[in-house]
C-alpha cells in the first residue's frame, strides 16, 4: 500500500498491521507460523517475578523481541554484555565517534533546508556524564528487576496500524526540508487532477 501511495504521488503512513508477537515471531505464538524470525529474549522466572506477575504490566513477564541477528538488534542484552554497555554504545552512535550522528553535520543538512541542519547541531544539548551515570542506574534497574529492558513494552515493537494516504503541502516541506518529498509527489496535482 505504501508502495502505491508514493508511485500515486501522495503522502502516507499506517495505522494498523498484524500483531506484533505474530509478525516478529514470538515463541508464543508458534501456531501461526515463525513470523520475521525475530530473536526473543524470555525473561527468568523467579519467586519474586512469580508473585508481581498478577500487578505487572503486559509484557513485562513475556518474551521479549530484542532483534534480528545482524541486520537490526536492540540496545539491550543479548546484543550488550549489560545495560551499561548499551547506554555506551548509543552514547557513542550519538556523539563519540568522529562520524557520530550529533557530530557529522550530513546527517541533518540531508533533512533540513539551509542553515538549519548546522544549527540543530550546534544547539542540540549534550549527553552530561551525570545524566549518562542516571540513565545506567534506571536502564540496569530495570533489566535486573524484569530481566528484559524496556520492561512494559517490547524492544522491537510493532504496533496495529492502518493505513492512510493523503496530499501533501509542498510549500510546508519547501520551507522546512531539503528535499522533502518525491518527484511523483511534487507532481501529483497536474498528473491526477489536472492542477
Amino acid at each position: 500500500m505504501l508502495l502505491m501511495i508514493q508511485a500515486m504521488g501522495l503522502g502516507g503512513w499506517i495505522h494498523a498491521s498484524f500483531p506484533g508477537p505474530i509478525l516478529l515471531g514470538s515463541p508464543e505464538t508458534v501456531q501461526y507460523g515463525r513470523g520475521l524470525g525475530f530473536r526473543y529474549h524470555k525473561p527468568k522466572k523467579t519467586l519474586l517475578r512469580c508473585l508481581l506477575k498478577p500487578v505487572t504490566p503486559l509484557p513485562a513477564w513475556l518474551p521479549n523481541p530484542v532483534g534480528l541477528d545482524g541486520l537490526l538488534e536492540g540496545y539491550c542484552p543479548p546484543y550488550h554484555k549489560d545495560m551499561s554497555a548499551a547506554v555506551d554504545a548509543v552514547v557513542r552512535l550519538k556523539d563519540e565517534r568522529p562520524d557520530g550522528l550529533y557530530r557529522d553535520p550530513k546527517y541533518f543538512n540531508e533533512i533540513f533546508n539551509k542553515p538549519y541542519g548546522n544549527e540543530f547541531l550546534r544547539e542540540v544539548p549534550r549527553d552530561a556524564p551525570d545524566a549518562i551515570a542516571v540513565v545506567k542506574d534506571i536502564c540496569n534497574y530495570i533489566y535486573d528487576t524484569y530481566d528484559r529492558f524496556p520492561a512494559h513494552i517490547d524492544a522491537m515493537y510493532v504496533p496495529g496500524v492502518w493505513v492512510q494516504a493523503i496530499h501533501l503541502d509542498l510549500d510546508y516541506y519547501d520551507q522546512l526540508y531539503n528535499g522533502g518529498y518525491s518527484e511523483t509527489q511534487a507532481q501529483h496535482q497536474r498528473l491526477w487532477h489536472d492542477e
